[in-house]
């Protein structure tokens, strides 16, 4: 990836990239294992996480919920069944690929760790500092300006850290949150967020694309940190 230009100077900009395939690429040269093994020993194994993988065998494809697509006269269609096949085992070339498939359990399982500073069970996973780094913002102020409309969608009031979106300001957003809670989303509908002051985790999940996602999400958050006395 060295030899493609770049978008623009940096600094200057934020363009949702291809960092996690870069880092799990440097992940398998300083451990000499792939990106597979290290989150199956650091992540999968001791979160005791029986359906998540990066990619899935045939009894979890059959277990695979279906994806919709909204289509232009507002009705769902049932996404190409051929989109399935880069994730299931030998559908697609071993790369270093850096995101995994799980079940929504499995990944409250795993926000959930986040939210109590790296700990599940008792035993450490994640450094409390780490998780600190991941969630402080990295953007300068044009960058977030590119941040807060990507898309098409407004994440007014949080800053992007590592790899993941940190409230920064409650007032932009109308958020109820906790400063520094993070998380992310998915393009199906996934929404996800750990707060570690309030040691709270909040997993949401619906399987259309493009289905005012943001709208549900917001009114998910207020409701969940309405409920905390």
């Amino acid at each position: 990836m060295g030899s493609v230009p770049i978008m623009f100077e940096p600094g200057t900009h934020w363009l949702y990239g291809l960092g996690s395939e870069i880092v799990g690429a440097i992940v398998e040269v300083i451990t000499g294992k792939s990106v597979r093994q290290n989150m199956k020993e650091r992540l999968i194994d001791p979160l005791g996480l029986k359906d998540t993988a990066t990619f899935l065998d045939e009894e979890m494809m059959g277990r695979l919920v279906t994806c919709y697509q909204i289509t232009p006269d507002k009705k769902k269609e049932p996404m190409p069944r051929e989109l399935d096949d880069i994730i299931k085992i030998g559908g697609a070339p071993e790369y270093s690929r850096a995101n995994l498939n799980c079940s929504c359990r499995d990944f409250a399982v795993f926000m959930s760790m986040l939210a109590n500073g790296g700990r599940y069970k008792g035993e450490s996973l994640l450094g409390r500092k780490t998780i600190d780094l991941m969630r402080t913002n990295q953007l300068g102020p044009d960058q977030l300006r590119d941040f807060w409309h990507y898309n098409g969608v407004d994440i007014l009031g949080y800053g992007y850290g590592m790899g993941v979106r940190t409230l920064m300001d409650k007032a932009p957003g109308a958020s109820n949150g906790s400063l520094g809670a993070f998380g992310w989303s998915g393009g199906y509908g996934s929404w996800a967020e750990a707060s570690p002051e309030d040691h709270l985790s909040i997993v949401y999940m619906h399987n259309t694309q493009g289905e005012h996602n943001e709208l549900f999400h917001v009114k998910v958050r207020d409701v969940v940190y309405g409920c905390i006395e």
